[in-house]
């Protein structure tokens, strides 16, 4: 499997068993069910072409923690890493560029507001995307998994995107909601679960053999995940050059298929906002968003003041002493949000507190009295405000 890019250890490992004594399916067995929207390879080629022409291309992954590398043991074991591995090898003239764009417990809501600021500013010729486990089953996943095709395939360097779906285990995904994107804008889309679940409902894998916990893959997870995606990109440059290698012309973006509300879309640095009142709130270096505003006590409160059509907050939640925030919008309670979360680890999750309604908003942020009964304190923290429309 050398030539579709693959660390040369985990290639050899992946013609032998799985440590539980299971025989590794061959990559070209299962290819074929991999592949859940074949898509039109003409941005591809155009990619294709550069690099072959021996010029600079760069390629950005975004996604959830799978794509930050979780349980892939070392950075070169990553699907995104031996992705960009493909490129090199198959592309030695030109300068590959590669930025991982993953940050764990985030999913398309998050990531169309950040997409300018960890993508788009590296002005990729490639991107693959993975948010298929973080993604909720909602028509809000739908509407901002396509604001970041669209955002994507808007650039003026016409860039190609490639979407991978993985899975839980127990198959779960939400490649039900990102397919009709991606055949509504014919996107090559490939899927991991669609490969692999047939494989373990057999009893042919055993879910151990690929993850160490219930979502993430280890090291040959990454690596069935990189080959699948390798393997497309491997067959469809095989095609290209099988044509003469003058690509398809990129044709227009289709028309929206559920609406352009994040088609402009952008993180706010709540220390940055325009805020109207605040008592209490200073501000703090979150350790993966480096913004944020926190406040420690009952009755602590701040007001911004927001121009978008959706508003988001996004805050942590984590083990320490955190406490209750009441969020108000315009005057209308929307949500009270918990900042305590009884586990070891933390996450910022993104609460959608206004939806479709364009213009100046107010937005106030109280922390509340009462708190959860294993938390011993009323710590709360704004990670940023995420924001969208015209």
């Amino acid at each position: 499997m050398s030539n579709i890019g693959l660390s040369l250890a985990l290639a050899i490992s992946l013609a032998g068993t799985f440590p539980s004594g299971n025989n590794m399916p061959d990559i070209l067995a299962i290819f074929q069910r991999a592949v859940a929207n074949q898509g039109d390879p003409a941005r591809l080629q155009h990619v294709f072409q550069k690099a072959a022409q021996g010029k600079p291309i760069t390629v950005v992954v975004i996604g959830g923690s799978i794509t930050q590398g979780a349980h892939a043991q070392k950075v070169e074991y990553q699907w995104g890493s031996q992705m960009h591995n493909w490129w090199k090898t198959t592309f030695p003239k030109s300068t590959v560029s590669y930025h991982n764009a993953g940050i764990g417990a985030t999913g398309s809501l998050i990531g169309v507001h950040r997409l300018s600021d960890h993508v788009l500013k590296h002005k990729p010729d490639l991107v693959a995307i993975e948010f298929s486990v973080n993604d909720g089953d909602s028509q809000l996943t739908s509407e901002t998994y396509e604001g970041i095709v669209r955002q994507i395939l808007s650039q003026p360097q016409q860039p190609a995107i490639v979407l991978l779906n993985m899975m839980s285990q127990s198959g779960g995904n939400v490649q039900h909601r990102h397919a009709p994107v991606a055949k509504h804008y014919n996107i090559p889309m490939i899927s991991y679960r669609d490969a692999l679940f047939p494989e373990i409902k057999a009893k042919n894998i055993a879910w151990s053999d690929i993850s160490p916990d219930s979502i993430h893959p280890n090291h040959i997870g990454h690596t069935y995940a990189a080959a699948l995606v390798n393997l497309f990109l491997k067959l469809s440059f095989d095609e290209f050059t099988r044509v003469g290698s003058v690509p398809k012309p990129i044709g227009e973006i289709p028309k929206p298929l559920y609406g352009t509300l994040y088609d402009k879309a952008w993180v706010i640095n709540p220390a940055n906002a325009k805020i109207l009142e605040n008592k209490g709130f200073t501000e703090v270096h979150d350790r993966v968003w480096k913004m944020g505003l926190q406040a420690q006590n009952p009755g602590d409160r701040i007001v911004f003041e927001v121009e978008a059509t959706s508003i988001a907050l996004v805050y942590r939640r984590s083990n320490a002493p955190a406490g209750r925030a009441r969020i108000t919008v315009d005057g209308e309670v929307v949500n009270t949000a918990e900042g305590f979360f009884d586990q070891t680890w933390w996450f910022t999750p993104a609460d959608p507190i206004l939806n479709n309604k364009p213009g100046v908003h107010k937005i106030e942020v109280e922390i509340l009295p009462d708190k959860h009964p294993q938390s011993k304190g009323h710590q709360f923290q704004i990670c940023m405000i995420l924001a969208a429309g015209d």
